[in-house]
């Protein structure tokens, strides 16, 4: 049996039928693991339970009817021609694999000592590749602001004009050394959820293309208390740390991340209510199928749906 559990979050909305209050509309977001296998679920496919008892989904959307906004933050001024062309070949790579022009929006921005946003949120393509084949990965923006600041101060607006519905991402990308301290991703991760954010970092970084830098012992383990630290966060907001060295890995790990979000689902249910319940409920997943007990359920978000509210 597949099983899964998560609680958390305030409850301040009800449905409301005349003046009789009969609970809140949650909306809850999760993602289904099969290993390389992309399974297309249907709401007959899992059980949702509280305590034991069944609850029937109001909705269920497949992950193709959510729509993506898309945060690509592509890292400058690192001084490595290699990783850069890496890194540039890798964005065109992700928005052509993941962005549906009638229903996806993405924006390109990069961070060179400051975030500047090459193309406002849009779903046109050729937009899109144009603003990232323009990109000069050896400027540096004007600015010195920490990267992980720059980072929640530029998507936060930027998400809270998008669609209700739609599957919030951020990714990172570039050849990147970071040595922020553990608290200031710990801000991080905290914001992302709270702003229904996943993080996805692709971080084409390997000791030879810094050899420069430094004794080598000391660069390695930089690398590694980087690559953990990162991961971390990514795992936090639901998102994925990959780490390509050349043109191979890059293409995969695109394909690794295209397939990701692919595996994020979300239904929404009806909870009872009396008033005195502050907090949303503890919910498992159950698979139906004996054949998905190999798969991986994972629930990412609970929060009380826009729609609670109603007549």
């Amino acid at each position: 049996m597949v099983l899964i559990w998560m609680s958390y979050a305030m409850v301040t909305s009800s449905v409301v039928v005349g003046q009789q209050v009969t609970g809140q509309l949650v909306d809850v977001d999760f993602s289904v693991n099969c290993g390389d296998n992309i399974v297309r679920l249907t709401r007959d496919d899992i059980r949702l339970l509280k305590g034991n008892i069944a609850q029937k989904p109001k909705s269920f959307y497949q992950p193709s009817e959510l729509p993506l906004h898309l945060f690509l933050l592509i890292v400058t001024g690192t001084q490595q021609p290699k990783a850069d062309e890496l890194v540039r070949t890798g964005a065109v790579s992700l928005i052509s694999s993941v962005i549906r022009p009638e229903v996806d929006k993405a924006v390109i921005a990069t961070y060179g000592g400051a975030i500047q946003i090459q193309q406002p949120p849009t779903g046109e393509l050729n937009k899109l590749r144009s603003a990232i084949a323009g990109i000069d990965f050896g400027k540096s923006a004007a600015g010195n602001s920490p990267l992980w600041d720059s980072i929640g101060g530029t998507y936060k607006p930027l998400f809270a004009r998008s669609d209700s519905n739609a599957r919030r991402v951020v990714v990172l990308l570039g050849s990147v050394l970071d040595t922020s301290d553990e608290q200031k991703l710990r801000e991080t991760s905290i914001d992302a959820r709270q702003w229904n954010v996943a993080i996805y970092l692709v971080n084409v970084v390997d000791e030879s293309m810094y050899y420069g830098a430094g004794d080598s012992i000391l660069l390695s383990r930089m690398i590694g208390s980087m690559r953990s630290r990162w991961n971390r966060l990514a795992k936090q907001t639901s998102g994925q740390g990959y780490w390509p060295r050349d043109s191979s890995e890059v293409e995969v790990a695109i394909n690794k991340l295209a397939q990701d979000l692919q595996r994020h689902y979300r239904l929404t249910y009806l909870t009872a209510s009396n008033g005195a319940n502050k907090r949303l409920d503890s919910l498992e997943l159950r698979a139906v199928d004996p054949k998905m007990r190999r798969c991986k359920f994972t629930i990412n978000n609970q929060r009380i749906s826009e729609n609670s509210v109603q007549p």
